[in-house]
């Protein structure tokens, strides 16, 4: 599948602060006529290039500064949204029109910080992935791979160990993972199904609307989609075999909260489906659903589910080389002839 076009940072050029060099510049004692018309002759072509530069106008460059982390989720369109979470606004979408996907239950979302990918469920359960650096697009497993094909869609998701993991939503309380297997490059070709832990401690059923794993503390966060309980709660990781004890911690402040950690674990953070309403949430204090003043998402943009944080990158209209960019060419052209660097001295970065 053709490489979906995607971000990349910033290219580093240098600040000229509107100087452009003179022709005395060039005359130093000792220094031969030669190098003084050499001098002059760069001169007219640095007045040339400001010229051009006049006339182009500056380089495209973000309007607002970018936040240092991005949220990464999924909507009900299928398209992939990263959020400023102070904000509760969109950074940037990833059209994903090229998979022909349909309808509009895409869920369990998960990223792969380590690899820049992010997975996700399709309507028909079929498993999809994109991948940052590359712009990739494609499907990762079916349903039938992933053990779901008889099965509710699953609303949660998230990515630690290498696998794919997912609470079942088949009312078994059963937490399913599936090893990501990758090819040339580094893309994910594929999964195997690994066995199912059974998670205990629970009363009911168990159908979490979002996942959320911490590897500093070897916990999996979890967010109840029951408005019943509507619980906040934690499952033990700290092995990844046998039985894994479930503890509910306290009541959300609303049903449908999408959990992502930022893209250093420092934060948990929260998006109510329902409202919009960003939260940063505290795993260890009761109770402490911390409300995120003005944070809200616009209705027609709330995600189905989110995965995780990255941090942010520049859109690629940043990185067009406009008038701007050939002025910083040309100013960094003359001072190379001005400072003489030895090649040694260039090649070091």
């Amino acid at each position: 599948m053709a490489p979906f076009p995607i971000h990349t940072p910033f290219a580093t050029r240098e600040r000229t602060h509107g100087r452009l060099p003179r022709a005395d510049h060039f005359r130093s004692a000792g220094r031969p006529a030669a190098a003084v018309r050499h001098g002059l002759a760069a001169t007219g072509i640095l007045w040339a290039l400001a010229a051009l530069f006049v006339a182009l106008g500056p380089a495209p460059v973000h309007a607002d500064p970018l936040p240092a982390t991005v949220i990464y989720g999924v909507a009900s369109d299928n398209d992939i949204y990263s959020f400023d979470p102070a904000t509760g606004q969109i950074v940037d979408t990833i059209s994903t029109a090229s998979l022909g996907l349909s309808g509009s239950l895409a869920n369990g979302f998960a990223l792969n910080r380590e690899r820049a990918q992010v997975y996700f469920l399709s309507t028909d359960k079929n498993l999809y992935y994109w991948d940052r650096p590359s712009g990739g697009l494609g499907l990762l497993a079916t349903a039938a791979q992933l053990g779901i094909d008889t099965l509710p869609i699953p609303r949660n998701a998230t990515f630690f160990a290498d696998r794919y993991w997912y609470i079942d939503s088949g009312a078994n309380n059963l937490l399913m993972s599936a090893s990501i297997v990758y090819g040339p490059g580094g893309l994910p070709t594929g999964v195997t199904l690994e066995t199912p832990l059974t998670i205990t401690g629970v009363t009911g059923s168990l159908n979490p609307n979002d996942l959320a794993y911490d590897p500093d503390v070897g916990m999996l966060y979890g967010s109840d989609l029951s408005s019943a309980t509507n619980t906040f709660f934690q499952i033990d990781m700290s092995s990844l075999s046998g039985d894994r004890p479930y503890t509910a911690l306290y009541t959300q402040p609303g049903v449908g909260v999408q959990l992502a950690f930022d893209k250093d674990f420092s934060t948990l953070y929260g998006a109510d489906y329902e409202t919009g309403q960003w939260y940063t949430i505290d795993t260890v204090a009761a109770g402490t659903f911390n409300e995120i003043s003005g944070a809200v998402t616009p209705a027609e943009y709330r995600m189905r589910d989110l995965a995780g944080g990255l941090a942010a990158v520049p859109e690629p209209g940043t990185l067009a080389l406009g008038g701007s960019g050939i002025a910083f060419a040309a100013a960094g052209l003359w001072r190379s002839r001005r400072r003489g660097r030895s090649p040694a001295a260039a090649s070091r970065g």
